[in-house]
């Protein structure tokens, strides 16, 4: 068992990271994205073995002859049965083009995501800032307040100022809650939070906040957030995707539009005629490869956050997970 839960869970998590690449490369040049999960695994061993000695005495004139044989032999069968599962239908579609939820992308933040990555990657707006178009062919810059208010707020996340919790709402449903803590702070952070105030419109004297989904700025005492969907953020990723020369050439790439500066960099997507031989992951499309280096820290970090939010996102139930059965003795 030991074995067989870490090797069947790399395979797993490879092969989900193989199919994210490809989804985002898919995206860069307009073609539809395809999601298959794995729905079950059963794996079935047979081990045969067999041993065998045979001998003999016999004797010719004065000679005695001893004759002798000892044979052995064994094999080992492991025959996994993989069920795949297409994701189709109004639920997928759902989960796709629905905004994420504010409150998934602030937990990310607050278990230690930089905010101001997070923002400028999963949100169209921020209290009524408005963010660069999720958009291949879009060439429209973002707001400079909304850019300023993302490192801001990573300022002060680093600051260990900024605190969240979740509160029953008033028609029961969870809370997202943010605070900006006020005592024992240098002077430095407490400038930055008076500017990030500024800002986004808030009053000064203003330290909790309700997250809402909003594309405007919203009423006392909430902060605004639209969010995009998933399908939007993977347009947002797919411009760091290199295209090829011989693609350019056949002219089967997208559109040449680029996110801001910032963004571009948080993830490259690397591209080449060679399979790499050191890759964080690889996959091969229209007869190139795309890959993401293994030394590019800022692209792994990035890409492992759309898995999350992928997996935070995600509608099914733990009747959907995988399921892997192995016969013990």
């Amino acid at each position: 068992m030991s074995v067989d839960r870490v090797d069947y869970s790399e395979a797993l998590s490879r092969s989900w990271k193989n199919q994210m690449l490809l989804n985002i490369v898919r995206v860069r040049y307009a073609d539809l994205p395809v999601f298959v999960e794995v729905g079950q695994i059963v794996s079935g061993y047979s081990l045969e073995t067999s041993v065998n000695l045979t001998g003999s005495i016999g004797t010719s004139g004065d000679a005695t002859e001893r004759l002798g044989s000892l044979g052995g032999g064994g094999r080992f069968i492991d025959r996994p049965t993989i069920t795949y599962i297409p994701k189709t239908g109004e639920s997928f579609l759902e989960g796709m083009l629905q905004p994420i939820k504010p409150s998934s992308v602030f937990k990310l933040i607050q278990s230690g995501y930089p905010a101001d990555f997070l923002l400028e990657l999963c949100c169209n707006s921020f209290n009524g800032l408005k963010n660069q178009p999720a958009s291949i062919l879009s060439l429209a810059p973002a707001d400079p307040e909304f850019m300023e208010a993302a490192r801001l707020l990573r300022d002060i996340q680093l600051a260990g100022a900024l605190t969240m919790s979740v509160e029953k709402g008033s028609i029961g449903s969870p809370d997202m809650v943010i605070f900006f803590r006020h005592e024992n702070l240098s002077e430095s952070t407490i400038s930055n939070i008076e500017r990030l105030r500024e800002i986004l419109g808030v009053d000064q004297d203003q330290y909790r906040f309700y997250l809402v989904y909003s594309s405007i700025a919203s009423s006392k005492g909430t902060l605004g957030v639209e969010t995009r969907s998933l399908y939007q953020v993977l347009v947002a990723l797919s411009s760091g995707v290199v295209i090829p020369e011989s693609h350019r050439k056949r002219g089967i790439e997208g559109g040449t539009g680029l996110m801001y500066p910032e963004q571009r960099t948080r993830l490259v997507v690397q591209s080449g005629l060679e399979e790499p031989g050191n890759a964080f992951v690889k996959v091969e499309y229209e007869g190139e490869w795309f890959w993401i280096a293994e030394d590019d820290f800022i692209s792994k970090r990035t890409f492992s956050s759309i898995l999350f939010l992928f997996t935070l996102a995600d509608q099914g139930g733990l009747e959907q997970m995988p399921t892997l059965t192995i016969p013990t003795q």
